[in-house]
């Protein structure tokens, strides 16, 4: 196991290295299936990320977005919810500015609006049709 999240972690590394290269109007996140959680701070003041997508429900930590001043699109394709470790992870974010949106599964809605530090976000819930 700590081989696996060590590989997760290089992964999620060189996905980083590879926004500085990528022009800004691609930069787009997918991450993978095998990872279970983003670290604190892992896209802290990354200004130029515009929309991240997560395959699996996934534990976010402290601070993992806080100041990604172009995120407007976060799309949550997991079967449950995720978890949201504090509502600050979105500070200086279009998100908590009410001009991005958080997309997940229909049938989920009405779970991320109630779930814990989620529920700060209701309103900006669309559903994944």
């Amino acid at each position: 196991i700590t081989h696996y999240r060590f590989l997760c972690s290089v992964v999620l590394i060189f996905t980083l290295i590879a926004l500085l290269f990528i022009p800004s109007s691609d930069k787009v996140i997918e991450l993978s299936k095998n990872l279970d959680k983003i670290p604190i701070k892992t896209f802290q003041n990354c200004t130029s990320l515009a929309r991240l997508e997560l395959l699996q429900p996934i534990e976010t930590q402290v601070a993992v977005w806080i100041g990604c001043s172009a995120l407007t699109t976060l799309i949550l394709r997991g079967n449950t919810v995720s978890i949201l470790s504090s509502p600050n992870c979105f500070t200086r974010t279009p998100i908590a500015d009410g001009t991005g949106y958080i997309y997940v599964p229909d049938n989920l809605v009405n779970s991320y609006k109630t779930a814990t530090n989620w529920n700060y976000f209701s309103s900006y819930f669309i559903s994944l049709l």
